[in-house]
């Protein structure tokens, strides 16, 4: 059957990890003239998702598009959609934060239009069966769902309204195609009349309205084919008088096709960056941290809002706006849960010390420290410091993204076994060999550790240079810095000689300074380094890192191609060795690293007094 009448769908979800010039781009080229164009075009009825954030920043900065907005809703022209308030992947939530998010939206929506939404909107097109006892426990009542997941059930042309139901819960759903506004405009149009819609020939349209003036064309090219623009609500008071029953479906979860891949199951793809899972299981851990704060209730719901502010889906995936590339995001989504993490401090909802978890959900137990003044995680795989949170400054040390590192994933303390001539070149490139990479891609084994305490110790034995070589590697926390001491024994016959490498990856801006005996030092190699002092006045800190012998220190920045540019990820130092192993040998090496609050004023003169 041919379409006869379509539901359209704008969603606009504010930008993040973007500049003021990137923002108001945004106003100006997508949201003002989309405004315009319907305020003047009556006749085309449609659905609207505005996530929180974009609610927020018009009212403070565009209070007249809500104005304009409101007026759409008035003459029933435009029906709001609730969802997540900070544009969530819904299914992605605990249950308390699903609801969380649904009834912060249908509050601002109340206080923005005066009315509470019916339907809701999930973003990034995801869909789990799940949802269907969500969404309806946060009374929201239907949804729009991809038709693909329609085709995957066995209904090849859905074209009606259906019924899906789970735990006893109903909820209608609408089937819908995303718009191609990047498409030539005649094909696009002969695209969408072509799918097949048996039924009612209803079909549901979705766009983020981008291109405004392609949305123009096309929605004219439509409706003088003579389809006709309605709403939900219409549908649903019509389908609500039928005497017949209402088709029921079970709808599978979305595949990786809404990330453009051919995964089976879209978490497939959103957690193949070893980063996204454990920045994923960090909002997880500070989720699950803030529900233990039992008696301050103000402490506790402030707390809440920040872990729900880094749910936003765009922290996720890397779309349009760089999304888990984009530093600014990350550091954003970071700020975010450093701030709970802070308030359940306050509220005295913590036990200091070590414990042992399995914090990133893979079947290997993490090693986690928590302070007063900081976290500090170490993962089995690598024994790597993973996380390394400094409240003080308000900052996650260690949030980098660096694209195909040879570990696997950028942190602190990857070690690698070079040959000699390794040079400053090969790491830069980089042109290493994975076998260089055995030891930091392998599992360690916690050897020793004491429950409450400060001190862990892993180790890991290989094969090396035809020979056994043992490290072991042993980390002591406090407060406010970290001592790692390792040490490499040769338990064989043969003899190894190589450049041990220690590699710390800092989430640190381009303008930070490195300081040592020698004063300034630029991005490149430098011989018998004791210690240096690495400051950002941007992030408001000071490492100080210190060592039991001189090394051999290499520094760069990192940086990660994205939509044709550069994303500036952080700076990574290779602290290196010489090792020389005759059988039956032994060598150490001790570091020690400080974090300290700097004040921007002041603390420069104290980068002088090092030298």
């Amino acid at each position: 059957m041919s379409i006869k009448q379509i539901i359209l769908t704008i969603h606009h979800e504010l930008p993040l990890g973007v500049d003021e010039e990137t923002l108001s781009h945004f106003y100006e080229r997508e949201i003002r003239p989309f405004i315009r164009l319907f305020y003047a075009r009556q006749e085309w009825s449609f659905t609207h998702y505005l996530c929180g954030e974009t609610l927020q920043w018009l009212k403070a900065y565009h209070n007249e598009a809500i104005s304009a907005m409101n007026e759409l809703v008035s003459r029933k022209q435009m029906e709001i959609l609730g969802g997540a308030y900070y544009a969530s992947f819904i299914p992605l939530l605990s249950p308390q934060d699903r609801t969380a998010q649904m009834v912060e939206m249908a509050l601002a929506l109340r206080e923005y239009f005066g009315k509470k939404p019916h339907g809701a909107y999930l973003n990034g097109d995801v869909w789990e069966p799940s949802l269907v006892h969500s969404l309806k426990t946060g009374d929201l009542h239907y949804t729009f769902v991809d038709r693909c997941r329609f085709n995957a059930s066995g209904i090849l042309s859905p074209g009606e309204l259906f019924l899906t139901e789970e735990m006893g819960k109903t909820l209608w759903v609408f089937p819908f195609e995303r718009l191609n506004l990047d498409a030539e405009v005649d094909a696009e149009v002969q695209r969408i009349l072509d799918l097949p819609c048996d039924g009612d020939g209803l079909l549901s349209l979705v766009s983020d309205g981008r291109d405004v003036v392609a949305l123009e064309r096309i929605l004219n090219a439509l409706q003088a084919k003579g389809v006709q623009f309605t709403l939900p609500s219409k549908i649903l008071t019509r389908y609500k008088t039928l005497s017949k029953p209402i088709k029921r479906v079970y709808l599978p979860a979305s595949t990786g096709v809404v990330f453009d891949t051919k995964s089976d199951f879209y978490r497939n793809e959103l957690f193949n960056q070893f980063s996204i899972r454990l920045f994923h299981a960090k909002s997880i851990h500070t989720a699950l941290s803030v529900r233990q704060i039992k008696r301050d209730k103000s402490r506790k719901h402030i707390a809440i809002q920040s872990v729900l502010r880094a749910q936003n889906h765009q922290f996720y995936w890397h779309r349009r706006y760089g999304g888990f590339l984009n530093a600014q995001a990350r550091e954003k989504a970071m700020h975010h849960l450093l701030q709970a993490d802070q308030i359940v401090r306050e509220a005295e909802a913590i036990n200091y010390g070590l414990v042992r978890a399995d914090f990133d959900m893979d079947g290997l137990d993490e090693v986690l420290y928590q302070s007063a003044l900081s976290n500090a995680f170490v993962h089995a795989r690598g024994a790597v410091l993973f996380a390394w949170d400094f409240f003080p400054s308000g900052i996650s040390l260690l949030n980098v993204f660096a694209k195909d590192h040879l570990a696997g994933y950028s942190r602190a303390f990857h070690d690698f076994f070079y040959p000699q001539v390794f040079s400053y070149r090969d790491w830069n490139e980089p042109i290493a060999e994975p076998f260089h990479a055995e030891f930091a891609q392998s599992v360690y084994e916690l050897v020793e550790l004491k429950m409450g305490g400060n001190q862990a110790k892993y180790a890991l034995e290989k094969n090396i240079d035809e020979t056994l070589l043992l490290l072991e590697k042993e980390f002591r926390f406090h407060a406010s810095y970290l001592e790692v001491r390792y040490v490499l024994s040769n338990h064989a016959l043969g003899h190894v000689s190589r450049k041990f490498g220690v590699e710390l990856n800092f989430s640190l801006d381009a303008s930070m300074k490195c300081f040592s005996k020698h004063g300034e030092l630029a991005p490149d190699s430098y011989e018998e380094i004791s210690y240096i002092d690495m400051i950002s006045e941007e992030k408001r800190i000071k490492i100080s890192i210190s060592f039991s012998h001189p090394i051999t220190l290499w520094r760069k920045t990192l940086t990660t191609a994205f939509s044709g540019r550069e994303e500036h990820q952080g700076v990574a130092i290779l602290i290196l060795l010489p090792v020389e192993l005759p059988p039956a040998s032994e060598q150490r090496l001790d570091i020690v690293m400080r974090l300290e609050l700097f004040e921007k004023d002041s603390n420069l003169l104290s980068a002088k007094e090092i030298n």
